[in-house]
């Protein structure tokens, strides 16, 4: 979910942004995490810790109500530069998400469900799934992943379906615009026909 915390990449290079709003990139994502990234700040890998705290880039609304990308931030560096998962130009707006662990616990099983609703056909005929979850967001769920399984099997009860574990995920918004993102997780089920 977006936050009211946003601010401009003004120094970047690729996917390393060393500047927010003229300002040490890490030090500004620091206070819009209330200090969450202060054991960190001397240059660490923020995997784990950012998770909850993705960045975002509005990319279209969709009657009124943005949709975003999602970037992880991944390590600090010396000089309070971040590196993240996706590239972030300058003069790219950047705002502060925040997530939940019990959204992570059944994102995917309303993916699935979604999925299932996009041809009406139910649980009819499905042959099978592939599910792809970010690895980002299973590093941050792991003790608890048999609550993922069990969101998809509540979905698809009986139906097979295999996993994946990806960092940095292609996806499709839903303005028909392919891209990289972060935290993503999607679905495609498969249908038998005779």
């Amino acid at each position: 979910e977006p936050t009211a915390l946003s601010g401009t990449v003004t120094r970047s290079e690729g996917r390393v942004v060393a500047e927010i709003n003229g300002r040490p990139a890490a030090e500004v994502y620091n206070e819009w995490t209330n200090g969450a990234m202060t054991p960190h700040l001397d240059g660490a890998n923020i995997l784990g810790a950012s998770t909850m705290y993705p960045l975002a880039v509005e990319v279209g609304r969709v009657n009124g109500v943005p949709y975003h990308r999602l970037i992880h931030p991944e390590t600090i560096q010396a000089g309070g530069a971040m590196s993240l998962f996706a590239e972030a130009e300058q003069g790219t707006k950047l705002i502060l998400m925040r997530g939940e662990e019990s959204s992570l616990l059944t994102r995917a099983g309303r993916v699935a469900k979604a999925a299932m609703a996009i041809d009406d056909g139910g649980l009819n005929d499905l042959a099978g799934g592939f599910v792809v979850y970010c690895a980002g967001c299973m590093l941050s769920v792991q003790p608890k992943m048999t609550q993922v399984h069990q969101s998809l099997t509540d979905v698809l009860p009986e139906v097979p379906f295999l996993g994946q574990f990806s960092f940095g995920e292609q996806g499709t918004f839903p303005n028909g615009e392919a891209c990289h993102g972060n935290l993503m997780i999607s679905t495609v089920l498969f249908r038998a026909f005779a």
